[in-house]
């Protein structure tokens, strides 16, 4: 009883923190102060999950904190405080965060609350309050030239709107993913989602998409002027591949359920197929993926091994242990389940392989993964199963490699056999040029010149360093 009392007080207070912040949003009463004369133009980015912090959307805040310098701007993260220990891939993404660059962090979910009574929104409210009261102070003692808040979670767009309120700076909003238009649960989209969402695009002063599709879907959701949409790809980093050895031995990365490779009928003439990355739980299309390479296996010339390297949602569970149960049945097929490796270790693997495998289920033909650019900059042949969309687009016009439909095991095993090759057909854009445009350092260069347009006046020259 005393602690659901307590948790009754503290939604109390909630609401009173949240009244709060929109009187502030209204009074504006930090909005006076201006930029002292001859600094460099200073940006906050807003965003989850920032280094040494990890996960599949890291990279793409990483970058604007990484190439913030090489344009003339100074910037500074805030992001939650770390909800799992350190890993090591999150340690080397870290030392790539500029010394000169701080990331703070505010307390994630500072105190419980009542749920019956506690408003529902994506990232949850109280960690938008808790975020905001952590920037005031930062905001005030380094007042920023413009702010960009990235989502998902979308707590820190809310945040976005309420702190560019208060201080009349200028809004970018960063849509990684889509909020209310999200087309599965991982997002809440409840009513109080919608009517922040709406808010928050009102608010900005530009808004930023990693996709075209994602483009024209907002516009016709919300009807947002073209002049306030803007894309900025997710993209690879040119010198990731520095340290990467050719030679990293894939035998290395085993599952200890599964026979290893040094057994004599998987030891010659061995093809691998490796997905890499995060699997997430909107990979629909697992078991109909799964369920075609197996069916092809009888095609196939040799022996075909099938990796899946990286943090995998536990509603993929029991459809994994089946398939690798079922792989492991065959004369010449093994499925290999490998945790989690540093971006190092996961591009070498990618480079170490013959080809690589992506997913892509029905919902989720509008995205571009991230590991799609890393995919390519490795120059391997990319095996997509699935629908058609933004990846197969991209595939086809680069000739980088093929979409596979869930029924076409003769095509696949065709791919697989090297029979059929798209890296032998003419592209319309050829990859490199494809893959320098689409580079980190390049969407940095995009987003910073959007935004130079935001300031008044324009930006002085500084001198930039590499």
């Amino acid at each position: 009883m005393h602690t659901q009392i307590k948790n009754l007080c503290n939604t109390v207070n909630l609401y009173a923190q949240w009244l709060q912040l929109e009187a502030l949003s209204l009074l504006k009463p930090y909005g006076k102060s201006s930029q002292n004369a001859g600094e460099r133009p200073c940006v906050a980015l807003l965003s989850y999950c920032m280094p040494p912090q990890f996960n599949s959307g890291t990279h793409r805040p990483l970058s604007f904190l990484k190439y913030a310098r090489k344009h003339g701007w100074s910037i500074f993260g805030i992001t939650n405080s770390p909800l799992t220990d350190i890993s090591a891939a999150g340690e080397e993404l870290f030392k790539l965060v500029p010394d000169d660059t701080p990331i703070y962090e505010y307390p994630s979910d500072p105190y419980p609350t009542s749920w019956n009574f506690t408003p529902q929104v994506d990232g949850g409210l109280l960690n938008t309050i808790a975020l905001v009261k952590r920037a005031i102070p930062l905001l005030k003692q380094q007042r920023p030239d413009a702010i960009i808040a990235s989502g998902p979670p979308f707590n820190f767009v809310i945040a976005g709107l309420y702190l560019s309120r208060m201080f009349q700076i200028p809004l970018v909003l960063d849509y990684r993913d889509e909020w209310t238009l999200y087309p599965f649960d991982i997002i809440h989209k409840g009513w109080l989602d919608r009517w922040f969402e709406a808010r928050c695009i009102t608010q900005a002063k530009k808004i930023i998409y990693t996709t075209d599709s994602h483009v024209t879907a907002h516009a016709s959701a919300f009807d947002i002027p073209a002049d306030k949409q803007a894309v900025v790809f997710n993209g690879w980093d040119v010198d990731q591949n520095q340290s990467v050895s050719s030679g990293f031995p894939l035998s290395s990365l085993t599952d200890p359920h599964t026979e290893e490779l040094s057994q004599p009928r998987m030891q010659k003439n061995s093809t691998s197929l490796t997905f890499v990355g995060k699997l997430s739980n909107w990979y629909t299309n697992l078991p109909e993926s799964l369920q075609l390479i197996l069916d092809t296996l009888p095609e196939i010339e040799g022996n075909l091994i099938v990796r899946i390297i990286g943090e995998k949602h536990p509603s993929h569970t029991q459809v994994l242990d089946h398939y690798r149960r079922e792989f492991n049945r065959t004369p010449n097929g093994r499925l290999h389940l490998i945790p989690a490796v540093p971006k190092s270790q996961a591009l070498a693997a990618m480079r170490s392989s013959d080809y690589l495998l992506m997913l892509i289920p029905e919902e989720m033909t509008s995205y571009l993964p991230i590991k799609l650019y890393d995919y390519l900059s490795q120059k391997k042949t990319v095996v997509a199963i699935g629908f058609p969309g933004e990846v197969s687009s991209v595939l086809e016009d680069t000739s980088a490699g093929v979409l596979i439909g869930h029924e076409q095991k003769h095509k696949l095993g065709a791919v697989l056999n090297d029979s059929i090759s798209p890296l032998n057909t003419p592209p319309k854009k050829p990859l490199g040029v494809f893959l320098s445009e689409r580079t980190r350092h390049s969407q940095a260069d995009r987003l910073y010149t959007l935004l130079n347009e935001l300031l008044e006046p324009a930006p002085k020259t500084f001198a930039t360093s590499e």
